[in-house]
Formats: structure tokens, sequence, C-alpha cells
């Protein structure tokens, strides 16, 4: 497992080698280990205590006292639900067989996408970003449809796991070159995985 972080502690750690053919109980066991695994390092990185019985919790996805590890906002978005946790934030996103874990101390968002597994055609970068793409992000795709698509698209998806509405936020209704000041959207390059397009999304200086 990998890291990248800025300044501004929004790391991202990366799991690879994820068995793509085990169930979706399995899956989601891996899932959550590597979240409480991230955690762990965050928080190493930060030089800031945190105990073991939060991290378990995350693990096996259940408090001491029998509930959930896990909260979830209105479109879905995970929040930790023990109270040791709550100034902590993540955000998961996975494609194939790497996922990833952004966490920070305020809201995150994280995308990565493989290009190489889409097989999209320029044609078909175009399709989808005349439907879901703001005005501006359209103009910038069309001189190199897939030298950008991915860019603007993780930028867009970190953005509305930022913002907890996901695809009820509406692509076209924002542009991720026009965000709210504050608000950044950048690109990662995670070693390992350096031909993966990953982005973040968090408010700067928290």
């Amino acid at each position: 497992m990998s890291s990248a972080a800025s300044p501004e502690r929004v790391c991202v750690y990366l799991l690879s080698d994820i068995d793509t053919k085990a169930s979706a109980e399995e899956r989601a066991r891996v899932s959550r280990r590597f979240v409480a695994d991230s955690v762990r390092r965050y928080c190493e990185q930060e030089g800031r205590a945190v105990s073991e019985t939060a991290i378990q919790g995350l693990v096996v996805g259940t408090l001491t006292d029998g509930t959930p590890a896990f909260e979830y906002g209105t479109h879905g978005k995970p929040f930790f639900a023990d109270p040791a946790l709550k100034d902590l934030y993540f955000s998961l996103s996975h494609t194939r067989e790497i996922e990833v874990c952004a966490v920070c101390r305020t809201a995150v968002g994280c995308d990565i996408e493989y290009p190489k597994f889409r097989h999209l055609e320029a044609a078909r970068m175009v399709k989808i970003a005349k439907r879901f793409f703001a005005p501006d992000e359209f103009e910038k795709l069309l001189p190199d449809p897939a030298g950008t698509f991915f860019s603007i698209w993780t930028k867009k998806e970190a953005y509305v796991k930022w913002t907890g509405n996901g695809f009820a936020e509406g692509f076209s209704s924002f542009s991720v070159f026009d965000l709210p000041e504050g608000v950044v959207c950048e690109k990662r390059i995670l070693t390992g995985v350096e031909d993966a397009e990953c982005a973040v999304c968090y408010e700067w200086g928290f």
C-alpha cells in the first residue's frame, strides 16, 4: 500500500491486486480493512494517537456497543460513527483490481479511473462529455479527448463525492474549472499506478 500526501495533509492511499472474482461480502471486508489501515497510517503521519479499538471497529464494521462503525448521508456518503474519529473524513474509489482511500481532517472526495480498462474511443468520450460536462469543460476536451477526458471526469467525480450529493448533483451543472472559492480539485499521481487518473477534492485552508 502506497500513499501520496500534499502539504494540506490530504493523504491518498493505494491498495492494489484486489481479487476481482471475490464475493461482494469479501470485497466489503477488504475495503473496511483498507480504510482502517489508511486511518492508522494517516494518524501516524499526523503524529496523532488513535486507539486500536477505533481501528478494529472499522475492520469489523461495528463499534463496541454493536452499532455500525459507519454512518451514511442522504446520498450514501460514508462517515465514521466512532466519536474518536468524528474529526476525520475519508473517501473511497476503485477501478478493477485497485482501490484508493483519501483521508483528511475535512470533507474530501476521491476518484480513480484506469483509462486502459475503459476502451473508450474519442468519439464516445465526446458523446459522454456533451451530456455530462459543463460548456467550458466540453470546450477544453475537444482538442484532445483522449488526453483530457479522464482528467476532467475524475475531478467531477471527486467533487460530487466531496459534496456528498453524488450523481444527484447534476454533472453538467458545475465546472471543475469554476469551483466555489476555497474548493480544490486536483490530480494525484500514485506510485505504481502512474498511468491511472486519480483526483481529490477538498476545501483549501482547513
